[in-house]
């Protein structure tokens, strides 16, 4: 009896050995999701009405965080969907360069910040936490 009991042990033991050899070896890759990480705390935002999409200013907060981000008709939104709030602080990431053209008479690039950063997808905290 008692033999049968190590022989199981024995087997179980080698089982996990293999398992976890196979798991260094072979390991799981694992990603946020495409783009640069971003993070800070939105200061304004600017209606880019020729180009659909509006120009978040924030507060960068971390080394790759950048303080223009566009969030268009494709950005992906997360709870709390506060991040038009100002005030409120914003975590996500980031992919391309994209216009912010508003109306002004004319379409025309807004003259301050031209240009933004396309926001991929986007969480926020609840405005004034």
């Amino acid at each position: 009896m008692c033999k049968i009991f190590s022989l199981i042990k024995l087997k179980i033991l080698a089982g996990l050995a293999i398992g976890i050899l196979l798991v260094a070896v072979n390991p799981i890759p694992v990603e946020a999701g495409p783009g640069l990480p971003f993070g800070g705390q939105v200061l304004y935002i600017i209606p880019c009405a020729c180009s659909g999409n509006v120009l978040i200013v924030n507060r960068p907060i971390g080394p790759n965080s950048v303080p223009n981000l566009i969030f268009g008709p494709t950005s992906i939104p997360y709870a709390f969907y506060s991040h038009f709030i100002p005030g409120s602080f914003i975590l996500g990431t980031y992919t391309h360069v994209e216009p912010c053209v508003v109306w002004v008479g004319v379409c025309a690039p807004y003259p301050q910040f031209p240009v933004g950063f396309k926001i991929f997808m986007v969480g926020s905290s609840l405005p004034g936490v």
